[in-house]
């Protein structure tokens, strides 16, 4: 049977194909690091749209200017109020209200009315969470979240905190809590996060009113994770 000439002459040696997907990688990671690094870290849910981005987030009240980090990881944020009639507020040489530069980690997550929310931190279990009330530039929420993403319902900022309860000192000695802790905070046995195997912590549920400014926990509880 005849070969095909234009097959052959593509034909690739397998350490050429491991040069051509490592190559592949490098632009790939490479080309995420950009588009981040442009449009920033996708806002909380129940954040409001911001009318523009790559950069400048326009919002009824509020300007936001994010800009890479420069010489580390996350963001600096700066942010001014705006008139209500005023096309563009990203003005770099206005002294912002809300600078927020240096912090090598710390990730815009987006503005709700007078809010504007800030994740911080690198891990993919525990991270950061700052709430800044604009028109005081005072943080109003300081504290470390777990498992689910944060997100915004109505008034209610929901997010889960690391209860500290009946957590065995390695990921090896959690199971043994883990009948107890189901039994005392109402988890359901069968529930596949607590089954799997790299449970080892206890999230708690937790809610912050952006009425009040005032945290509460709802008596819910879920098995996690933690690095």
């Amino acid at each position: 049977m005849p070969t095909n000439p234009l097959k052959k002459s593509i034909a690739l040696s397998p350490s050429s194909k491991a040069s051509l997907i490592a190559l592949a990688c490098i632009f790939s990671s490479i080309l995420f690091f950009r588009l981040a690094s442009a449009e920033g870290e996708a806002p909380f849910r129940g954040s409001e749209t911001a009318e523009t981005g790559h950069g400048c987030f326009l919002y009824k009240n509020y300007a936001v200017l994010v800009t890479p980090h420069q010489g580390g990881v996350g963001e600096d944020i700066q942010a001014w109020p705006r008139k209500k009639d005023e096309i563009a507020s990203c003005d770099a040489k206005k002294m912002p209200f809300l600078n927020q530069r240096g912090n090598n980690d710390d990730f815009f997550k987006g503005v709700y009315d007078h809010f504007l929310f800030v994740d911080s931190g690198t891990s993919a279990s525990e991270r950061g969470l700052r709430i800044y009330d604009l028109p005081t530039q005072k943080v109003v929420l300081d504290t470390v979240w777990v498992g689910p993403e944060p997100k915004r319902e109505g008034q209610t900022f929901l997010f889960y905190e690391d209860a500290g309860l009946c957590k065995g000192e390695t990921r090896k000695d959690f199971p043994k809590f883990l009948n107890q802790c189901v039994k005392k905070y109402h988890l359901h046995p069968k529930s596949t996060v607590c089954q799997d195997s790299i449970t080892n912590a206890l999230d708690r549920e937790t809610l912050f009113n952006l009425t009040s400014l005032r945290k509460r926990t709802t008596g819910v509880y879920r098995c996690g994770y933690r690095e």
